[in-house]
């Protein structure tokens, strides 16, 4: 649950404020003595002002009594011993080994959100509030992913619903895990002894194991068309949660080539529905950036894949829109209705009943937009893209075709010889139409970059040299900045080189795969205002905040906030602008104030200085407080310079 999610509610918590109650889950007695009935969540029963405020999400679905089967640890994938508990914060897990060799995880179906938040809020109706917000979640939405999945041809694993059972094979953690109800499925890894692993694979790895074997060997590389689709499918399902940490990756070996496969994993906010007054509030792109609801036909694009920009700002730039728009169509063709048919009918049948057609319903309706999402998706990737080389050496052409194109090339590179080798790395065509910057990291190794063309008007480059000693030759026109390590690097200028040179021990050479914060883009942010004061009654007003966001400009390249705000008492009107520019010039920072106030700007005015008396009875004045105040029209701008004298990292 996201903290600025958890914030927002908790703006309201004095508002309303329920208690849950004590028990989770409630138990039936079944008459095949292998299964259960159970209701997983009827702490999330709620009256209508509660659903009205907090959203009736799927809180009916939680609360409808399922018959689940409980797990044999005896016969199931051969036996299963229990090896160590999950890390998760809001979901408890374990970990098995199985007899037959493969490795399971059971995942609790019920949430534990209250160890997110601070510890003074917890046990608190804080915790309550963030508790309740569970049911937006679709608890067996991890049952109708994997047919979905399946279909589009994005690997997956197979959750089955259990109830692990009050058995001795638990050891210690029987206590905290028997009678839960909860998703067991096979974990991806790697094969015994040199054998394949799951789907077949070579090797399996997490996302930051990932990132270091990509920058290692250039015969690594993700294939990019499959994570597409994976992201697709995202984008389908509505999960926004699609942080690195929710992928594994699979390596399949092609002679020297070895190419990665995504592995999704954890749906928990699939098919999330976000009603209500509260959660719809913070649901906006300005409150919590990567909340959406699964209910829109045609959900925010930006705001949907937030959490997954860092790998799909290292996996997809090397995909045109040509191919964005194949894979879409090739996914579209593979969600028939007989398959979205299929994937609704794995939820539990009782369940099925209440929500079954009406989710099939929907799937169909997202459906038909998913080529003009595919579309938009490729434009937001398309205007600042990242290309980074690995620590091999290379060699990149970089060639300015036209005001309107520009073509990018990566070959293997051979450094005795100082000549590109026929293997083919990386190439794409750029339009100016859709790409604003293109940034190339050059990494480790031994690295040559060459830029060549004549237009003038082609997209930005920024060239980010790597540690080893490169050569960087830009004969081309158009802008170019290159920020290297002097020391290190043979540069040869052009006419519009830029250059942001620093020491060898500086950070000019640095890069992120998961940077922290923006580094490209608008973003705008309203300002609400309103008050009451004795001179002016109820204020009343609205404002805009606009953040631009840069390369390496911290925290942002600049910010500007317009505010209008009028008195209904005295008819004033104000408006106020200020604007804070981070680098107008090397180490120069611009900030500009700017206010007007009309016609009849009210201030109280009693003399100068703190001890200036005020008079009980002033001779012809009947008003003593009209006396003391001043009604004036008001006009003011403040410009500002400030000066870096720290040393520059670029």
């Amino acid at each position: 649950m996201p903290r600025y999610f958890v914030t927002t509610l908790l703006l309201f918590s004095t508002i309303l404020s329920h208690h849950a109650a004590n028990a989770q889950q409630d138990a039936a007695v079944s008459s095949d003595p292998s299964t259960e009935v159970r209701v997983p969540g009827s702490r999330y029963q709620r009256g209508g002002l509660h659903k009205f405020f907090f959203g009736a999400h799927y809180r009916d679905v939680w609360s409808t009594p399922i018959n689940v089967p409980k797990l044999d640890l005896n016969t199931f994938a051969g036996g299963l011993t229990p090896t160590k508990k999950g890390g998760g914060m809001q979901t408890k897990s374990l970990r098995f080994d199985a007899g037959d060799g493969r490795e399971f995880a059971f995942r609790s179906l019920d949430k534990n959100p209250g160890a997110t938040l601070p510890p003074e809020l917890r046990e608190t109706v804080a915790e309550d509030i963030v508790q309740d917000q569970i049911s937006s979640a679709h608890p067996y939405a991890a049952l109708v992913v994997p047919a979905i999945a399946n279909a589009v041809g994005v690997l997956h694993a197979n959750p089955i619903l259990v109830i692990m059972p009050d058995d001795p094979r638990l050891g210690e953690f029987r206590e905290e895990f028997a009678n839960m109800l909860g998703f067991i499925e096979e974990r991806p890894k790697d094969g015994p002894d040199g054998q394949p692993g799951f789907a077949g694979s070579k090797k399996i790895v997490g996302s930051d194991d990932l990132f270091l074997e990509l920058q290692e060997d250039n015969d690594d590389f993700v294939d990019a068309q499959a994570y597409l689709r994976a992201r697709l499918l995202d984008i389908y399902l509505g999960d926004w949660d699609r942080h690195p940490d929710q992928w594994r990756w699979a390596r399949f070996e092609e002679g020297k080539k070895k190419i990665w496969q995504p592995i999704p994993r954890d749906r928990d906010q699939a098919f999330a529905k976000l009603d209500g007054l509260f959660p719809s509030f913070a649901e906006q792109r300005y409150v919590v950036k990567q909340l959406e609801n699964f209910a829109k036909n045609k959900p925010d694009i930006v705001s949907l894949t937030y959490s997954g920009r860092h790998t799909d700002r290292k996996f997809l730039p090397r995909l045109t829109a040509g191919e964005f728009h194949n894979v879409a169509n090739q996914f579209v063709a593979s969600l028939t209705d007989s398959v979205l048919e299929h994937a609704t009918r794995q939820l539990p049948e009782s369940v099925y009943q209440i929500s079954g057609p009406a989710l099939e319903s929907k799937l169909k309706q997202r459906r038909d937009y998913m080529k003009e999402a595919a579309h938009r998706y490729y434009l937001h990737l398309a205007k600042y893209v990242e290309i980074k080389m690995s620590d091999k050496p290379e060699y990149a052409e970089v060639h300015r075709d036209s005001d309107e194109t520009m073509t990018i090339k990566i070959f293997k590179y051979d450094k005795d010889t100082g000549e590109k080798k026929d293997d083919l790395l990386w190439h794409r065509t750029f339009k100016r139409a859709e790409t604003r910057e293109v940034r190339l990291f050059m990494m480790g190794g031994k690295d040559k970059v060459v830029l060549s063309g004549n237009a003038r008007k082609s997209i930005a480059v920024r060239i980010i040299g790597g540690k080893g000693e490169d050569e960087i030759i830009d004969q081309a026109k158009g802008k170019t900045v290159i920020y290297d390590a002097a020391a290190n690097t043979q540069i040869t200028e052009g006419g519009s080189t830029h250059l942001r040179l620093g020491k060898v021990d500086s950070l000019v050479n640095r890069h992120e795969d998961k940077p922290l914060k923006p580094d490209y883009g608008f973003e705008g942010k309203p300002i609400p205002f309103l008050a009451y004061t004795p001179d002016d009654g109820l204020f009343i007003g609205h404002g805009q905040a606009l953040y631009h966001y840069a390369f390496r400009k911290n925290p942002y390249d600049y910010k500007m906030t317009f505010r209008g705000n009028f008195a209904f008492a005295t008819g004033a009107f104000r408006v106020r602008y200020t604007g804070d520019f981070v680098e107008v010039f090397n180490g120069v920072r611009l900030g500009v104030e700017a206010n007007a106030a009309v016609p009849r700007e009210v201030r109280n005015f009693h003399g100068l200085g703190n001890q200036a008396p005020r008079s009980q009875s002033i001779a012809g004045a009947n008003d003593l407080v009209d006396f003391y105040r001043v009604r004036s029209h008001e006009f003011m701008f403040k410009p500002s310079l400030r000066f870096d004298v720290s040393p520059r990292t670029h």
